[in-house]
């Protein structure tokens, strides 16, 4: 679960047993999955019943036919057409005697911040776009004056530390899938369980926020290939690709079938074994071209 998710659910735990005075109000992890039913059936929209952070039930026999529901982008009200989303920053004016209004305003406020803040990558494209712009200043011998310069080299130095980070993080990723497939069952299993940990807990900073470190290489090669063609270098969208080489693997793992499972495993193993590859390569063109550049 992302950090923004988190916020969100703590935000609606905290603001929304506030909202009214009479109708009983249910929070992310105490929500009566009957009533969630009950609502979606009666006048919300598609929504997984894992995706629902709050609920407040207007019926008097507590059905959970009518009121209000929050899912993670938006919400609905029985009263409402279609879905009203937080990045919408809607503001009701009115919602009847019950309702604290000034705290569901407050509440709703809290949740259009948290969904319209710039995220990681935001931040850090903007840093990344900054670093490649003194890059082509240098090299078109545009003059920068000096304080400038001392603040743009290290942006410089943090790129060029990102593209190492990152070729370290897929080093470590190949050690543990080159083990997978030369192991038995049990030593592939231990590599999914160190696979796991480095996509959880290794991510770049920036400015506060969490980025991971495949979603960086993602940045880096569109922050680069902007207004370049760069040798060796094309969008790979290695994010989205390690996301379905890891839900193959929990695919496999939840037939739990000890026949197939090893062969299986290392069909992902070597479809992933490419994809690391092919990430590594791209970032040494880009960290060759980077370096070509800012000497000529």
């Amino acid at each position: 679960m992302s950090k923004a998710i988190d916020e969100k659910i703590n935000v609606v735990k905290r603001y929304l047993p506030k909202c009214n005075s009479v109708y009983n109000c249910y929070t992310y992890g105490n929500i009566p999955r009957d009533k969630f039913n009950n609502a979606c059936m009666s006048y919300a929209g598609h929504m997984e019943y894992e995706e629902c952070i709050g609920l407040i039930d207007e019926t008097l026999f507590g059905s959970g036919k009518k009121g209000m529901i929050f899912g993670i982008n938006g919400f609905y009200k029985d009263s409402q057409k279609g879905i009203m989303l937080y990045k919408d920053d809607i503001q009701w004016e009115s919602l009847g005697n019950t309702y604290n209004l000034n705290i569901m305003n407050e509440m709703l406020e809290k949740l259009y911040e948290i969904d319209t803040r710039p995220s990681g990558w935001d931040i850090a494209g903007g840093l990344l776009k900054g670093a490649w712009d003194l890059y082509q200043a240098s090299s078109g011998n545009i003059e920068i004056d000096d304080d400038d310069l001392n603040e743009d080299d290290e942006d410089l130095a943090f790129f060029m530390n990102g593209i190492q980070q990152c070729t370290e993080h897929i080093k470590e990723l190949e050690i543990c899938v080159n083990d997978a497939l030369a192991g038995d069952l049990k030593e592939k299993l231990d590599a999914i369980s160190e696979i796991s940990e480095l996509l959880t807990d290794d991510h770049a900073e920036f400015e506060g926020e969490e980025v991971t470190c495949e979603k960086m290489v993602d940045g880096f090669i569109m922050v680069l290939t902007d207004d370049n063609d760069i040798e060796g270098v094309e969008q790979i969208n290695f994010e989205e690709k390690t996301i379905e080489i890891y839900q193959c693997i929990a695919e496999i793992l939840s037939k739990n079938n000890k026949n197939t499972m090893g062969q299986e495993l290392d069909r992902c193993f070597k479809k992933y074994q490419i994809i690391l590859r092919t990430a590594r390569r791209t970032l040494n063109h880009l960290k060759d071209y980077i370096e070509e550049e800012y000497t000529e």
